[in-house]
């Protein structure tokens, strides 16, 4: 069939966009296609297309897609005949497509097919009547069975447009009453021999498909191979898994032995561990399917046997098939395990074999069924009925403690595999806390420290190979750390021998390493047993002094974890603490002396608070005092700058932990932010505009305003001042976040009134930065300054109600709505999230209150509201100008990311906006919504459902009910969120020729 003009343009365009290197030519490449399918001419041009020997493949699989696309959502667009007649070209097209090398095309095909089953109520016998057409073909078997996988998947696709009921029914007459049908001929494909077979399994056995009858006799000529096999696994996974076959259906069957035969063939073990696996699960209701699991368990207990043969151990990929069925059924079987471990434990003994393998991929398939199993068990188990189970996880302790060593040579993984084997690490350690659960977190303890003494025992018979003995004392000290969580804090019994353990461990930085941070995890129990506390603090501010920095920062971290859980008892331990810090913290890196700060700061926050704050001043002021001299010097690089940082960083961790002294706070400290905020002032002076300054300052200005409270108010007009003017010449967002949480915490006094010099000094410092931004923009776009523009909507958020009318009647007020709304186009969910919350609670101003609905005596809804526009305040008259002047384009900006993906939750702002418009300007919004709505992409809403949301919208106007607003807005989302999902599954030429 030659291509007509109109199939030559899609030919054409989708050329442009799988070839054109031109970046906008295949955009519009892309859009045509998009519209074109879209259009009812896509029913004729893509059978064009899809018949014609002009067409390539790839352009077939368009005219598929597109098929499928049409028949989901556009199937109203046909009559009943112009429906019949799609069948017989789809039936046509799948006789054609059959052919090897066509099943891309034919997949798609049979999708379109099968979404025409469901929708088209007066197609009968869709099953039986496919199988009397095509059964007996063996050039359509491959096709045949494509169908009926996919139709049970299709059957329950949401986005076709019927209701549930019908869906409901209609699944019913196409699939459940043709289950059986299915089977039948599931079981005959299976059965039929391949072309080598004797003849003598040949006989005259007749089976009915509708008006068809096949004999055994037809199914040999089929000559059923491997690749045929595994499709009628698939077809039998679909069905089963969609519930229209049941277990007890299947295990009736040759299909059921079959399945267990396939382990057997390299080119079906695949399909068959899936159907096994499925068919297993399916069964989880054990009392509906117990006839049936009592024919599957055995069959699944005589593949134990095979999980020792060599050719299994030896390829990884069997190996995992046989865990995944013996972990399903362990699984899905647990109760039974637990009624009847005479007959099921097997099961269990098999998946502990799994977990012994050498490959950690098939490791990790068990620990699901260790942790469910464990539950189960809990710690409640009698002697005669537990000892089978303690023996297995018993012995699971020692095989997962063997898969936490590392290689002998760990400089042979490459970084991705030393982060994976790491993170697998702590998966294992979930795993023996489900042994604790089971054995007792003292019995696993002590098998850990066992394994430990073995290896130091056997370094010291062979002292010259200790360097590679380390990994069988490291592995069970890293499980101690994980089973840390189970240990009982006045443990006195598994404890204290990992404890005396320590000193005489080997000084290896992989070994001191877990060491420190066995510490760190056991600090709890440290705390209730405070005589082991100068050990402790001793060998893990060694740990500082290691060259290893991966054991330095171990120290660091169980030192905090130390200080935060035995704080009470280290009080006395302050001045060592203050040495330390003074001496080795300047040595540490970053990271790690914050921890070891956060840790301090744990301790003093302890203490009573004038011991407290006097502690405080100890460590704080020769940090302030460095940050001073920093300021005093004539030349700073760039190392100092990153050390004043630390610093900086340092005090802020000191507030964040200690957070407040409320009216507390001793009086000596009351003039401490006036003294503080001039060197951070000087600082910022000199300093300002670079970022890892400005950051730094501004954190800790964020927790001083917390700490000091009240104390700091007569800084405050100062800070505002300089933030503004640091803001102006560095355009760092800090200074924004600083001036919103300044007005947010002082504006109002403790008393409730306003306190018009900070009120002042606020309006002052927004307006000056809304201006430095606008300037900005004047240059640049906004995408370029995304964290400064996340930080400016806050400020916009923050502002409190009680300047908001100083704000309106500002002349920066317009500009801000402005930027504003330029915000709502960058593509960071957070900053949409902050923006959308900031234009709804500015709509919802007592200023400007949108219009409400009441009903009238008459039953009408008519519109309401409290707003004057003939004696407005000079706020509302403000506030309404700028809602008139640049409105129009919030309706823009929103409408247009409703339907290209704003969340759902934008739908409220758009309402309250068209409310507020029409209550103010219903000519103006009359004027200017059409040509809005006109804006909107193709590719996001089709034009009928532009014209559908103008026509509900005029109703709403005319009538005037403004509750017709939302259900419009609403309506126009989710056709928008429809063609969204049309355009992802359909809307593309597919990367991947085999997807379904």
């Amino acid at each position: 069939m030659p291509l007509d003009q109109a199939s030559q343009q899609v030919v054409s365009a989708l050329q442009a966009l799988q070839s054109s290197t031109d970046r906008q030519s295949q955009l519009q490449a892309n859009d045509w296609l998009t519209s074109f399918q879209h259009s009812k001419d896509a029913w004729q041009v893509c059978h064009t297309l899809l018949f014609s020997d002009e067409a390539g493949l790839d352009v077939k699989m368009f005219a598929g897609q597109t098929f499928r696309a049409k028949v989901i959502y556009d199937i109203s667009e046909l009559d009943p005949s112009s429906t019949a007649g799609l069948r017989t070209s789809l039936l046509t097209a799948l006789r054609t497509f059959s052919v090897p090398g066509s099943r891309p095309v034919l997949v798609q095909v049979c999708l379109a097919l099968a979404d025409l089953a469901v929708q088209m109520m007066e197609w009968e016998n869709v099953v039986s009547g496919l199988i009397g057409e095509l059964g007996k073909d063996v050039q359509m078997v491959p096709a045949l069975l494509e169908f009926l996988r996919v139709l049970p998947e299709e059957a329950g696709n949401p986005k076709i447009s019927i209701t549930s009921e019908e869906m409901s029914q209609r699944c019913s007459y196409i699939l459940s009453s043709s289950s059986q049908e299915t089977l039948q001929l599931l079981s005959m494909y299976i059965e039929a021999p391949g072309e080598s077979h004797s003849l003598l399994y040949i006989s005259m056995t007749f089976i009915s498909f509708g008006s068809l009858k096949l004999s055994r006799f037809d199914f040999l000529s089929l000559g059923v191979d491997a690749k045929t096999q595994s499709a009628v696994f698939e077809v039998l996974r679909s069905w089963l898994v969609a519930g229209e076959l049941m277990a007890s259906d299947i295990t009736q069957t040759p299909l059921f032995s079959f399945a267990f035969q396939a382990l057997n063939s390299p080119a079906l073990f695949d399909t068959a561990v899936e159907v096994l696996v499925d068919l297993i699960h399916e069964t989880q209701e054990i009392d509906d399917n117990f006839t049936s699991i009592q024919q599957i368990v055995p069959q699944v207990i005589s593949l134990l046997p095979r999980l020792d043969e060599p050719s299994t151990q030896e390829d990884p990929e069997v190996m995992r098939g046989f865990c995944r069925i013996f972990v399903e059924a362990g699984e899905t079987y647990r109760p039974l395990i637990l009624q009847h471990p005479e007959t099921f434990f097997p099961l269990v003994r098999a998946i502990a074999t799994c977990a012994a393998s050498s490959e950690l991929e098939i490791v990790k398939i068990t620990f699901n069924f260790w942790y469910r199993l464990s539950q189960s068990l809990g710690k409640r188990l009698s002697d005669e009925f537990s000892r089978p189970f303690l023996e297995i996880y018993s012995g699971l302790v020692e095989v997962i403690i063997n898969h936490l060593h590392f290689p002998l040579d760990p400089d042979e993984m490459n970084a991705q595999e030393r982060d994976e084997f790491r993170s697998f690490r702590h998966t294992m350690g979930d795993t023996l806390k489900d042994c604790c659960h089971v054995l007792g977190s003292t019995a696993c303890l002590k098998r850990s420290c066992e394994m430990i003494q073995a290896g130091l025992e056997a370094a010291a018979a062979n002292p010259s190979s200790s360097n590679t003995t380390w990994q069988a004392i490291e592995a069970p000290l890293f499980s101690l750390r994980s089973m840390g969580a189970e240990v009982d804090p006045t443990d006195n019994e598994a404890v204290p021998v990992i404890m005396g353990l320590l000193p005489s461990l080997p000084n290896h930085p992989k070994v001191r390493y877990a060491a420190i941070l066995v510490i760190g995890r056991y600090t709890e129990w440290i705390d209730c047993h405070p005589e082991h506390l100068p050990f402790m603090l001793q060998y893990v501010s060694s740990g500082f002094e290691d060259a290893d920095k991966e054991v330095a920062a171990a120290a660091a971290q169980s030192m905090r974890y130390m200080c935060k859980d035995c704080k009470q008892h280290l009080i006395p331990f302050l001045p060592q603490l203050h040495s330390f810090l003074t001496t080795v913290g300047p040595s540490l890196s970053q990271e790690d002396v914050i921890q070891v700060t956060e840790a301090v700061a744990f301790v003093l926050s302890e203490m009573p608070v004038e011991d407290s704050a006097t502690a405080l001043g100890t460590f704080t002021m020769p940090l302030i005092q460095q940050i001073h001299d920093v300021t005093q010097r004539s030349s700073v690089g760039k190392d100092d700058l990153y050390a004043l940082a630390v610093l900086l960083e340092q005090l802020e961790t000191f507030l964040m932990v200690l957070r407040t002294y409320g009216s507390s706070l001793p009086a000596s400290c009351h003039s401490t932010p006036a003294e503080v905020w001039a060197i951070l002032d000087a600082l910022l002076v000199r300093f300002g505009s670079e970022l890892i300054v400005s950051e730094r300052v501004c954190a800790l200005l964020r927790r001083g305003i917390t700490f000091f409270g009240p104390a700091a108010r007569d800084i405050v007009p100062a800070m505002l001042n300089r933030m503004s003017s640091s803001f102006e010449s560095s355009l760092r967002p800090g200074y924004l976040w600083i001036t919103s949480k300044l007005g947010s915490a002082f504006i109002l006094e403790p008393g409730g009134g306003v306190d018009e010099e900070i009120a002042a000094g606020f309006i002052a410092a927004w307006e000056k930065e809304t201006e430095v931004l606008v300037r900005y923009l004047e240059q640049s776009v906004v995408t370029e300054i995304p964290d400064v523009m996340d930080d400016f909507v806050h400020l916009l958020l923050e502002i409190s109600p009680a300047v908001s009318s100083q704000i309106f009647t500002s002349r920066m007020f317009p500009p801000s709505f402005h930027l504003a709304l330029q915000a709502l186009t960058l593509p960071a969910p957070q900053i949409l999230h902050s923006t959308l919350e900031y234009f709804e609670a500015l709509l919802s101003h007592p200023a400007i209150q949108p219009l409400s609905s009441s009903t009238s005596a008459s039953g009408q809804s008519t519109p309401t509201g409290t707003f004057d526009p003939s004696n407005p305040s000079a706020a509302s008259q403000a506030l309404s100008s700028t809602l008139a002047d640049q409105g129009p384009r919030l309706l823009d900006v929103t409408l247009n990311g409703l339907v290209t993906g704003f969340p759902e939750d934008a739908v409220h702002l758009i309402v309250a906006a068209l409310r507020v418009m029409a209550g103010l300007f219903p000519e103006k919004l009359i004027e200017c919504l059409p040509a809005v709505v006109e804006r909107l992409p193709a590719s996001g809403v089709p034009s009928a459902e532009k014209q559908t949301f103008l026509t509900k919208i005029g109703s709403a106007l005319s009538t005037p009910n403004p509750d017709l607003v939302k259900p419009a807005v609403l309506g126009l989302y989710r056709a928008s969120r429809r063609s969204r999902e049309r355009l992802r599954s359909h809307g593309r030429i597919s990367g991947d020729q085999d997807a379904a």
